[in-house]
Formats: C-alpha cells, structure tokens, sequence
C-alpha cells in the first residue's frame, strides 16, 4: 500500500484502501499499523481533521472492536 506523508506530530504516514476498509498508518516512532473495518467516512474526517493524531485516535484507535490491527513493522 502506498502511504502518503501527513503533516503531523504523531502521524508520518498513512494509506487507505477503500475495497478492503483497510488502513494503514505509520507513526513518527516508526511502527507501522494496519486497522481494519474503516469506512471511506472516517478515512477523509481523519483526513480533513487538523490534528491528525486526535481524529485518529477518535475516529479508530478508541474502538479496537471496530478496528482491528495489527503491527506490521
């Protein structure tokens, strides 16, 4: 998946996968997540969200029933 820089403290980079609800995200620390289950809705709120560090961890990070992940690197 190609992940896209984000102007962040938290957030490095991520990328979405729109077929599979995938989305994966890499933290200024290094370590890579993949998140599953989230919709192209909660994709562009955290997009459009000028902290992308606080949408994230509203939108997915606070429902790990919802989204699922998994540590990649």
């Amino acid at each position: 998946m190609l992940l896209v820089p984000v102007n962040s403290s938290d957030v490095y980079a991520w990328g979405y996968d729109p077929a599979t609800f995938e989305l994966q995200i890499q933290f200024t620390n290094g370590r890579l997540y993949s998140y599953s289950n989230v919709t192209e809705e909660e994709f562009t709120a955290l997009t459009m969200s000028p902290s992308k560090g606080a949408a994230f961890w509203y939108y997915i990070r606070r429902n790990p029933m919802a989204h699922q992940f998994v540590r990649l690197a």
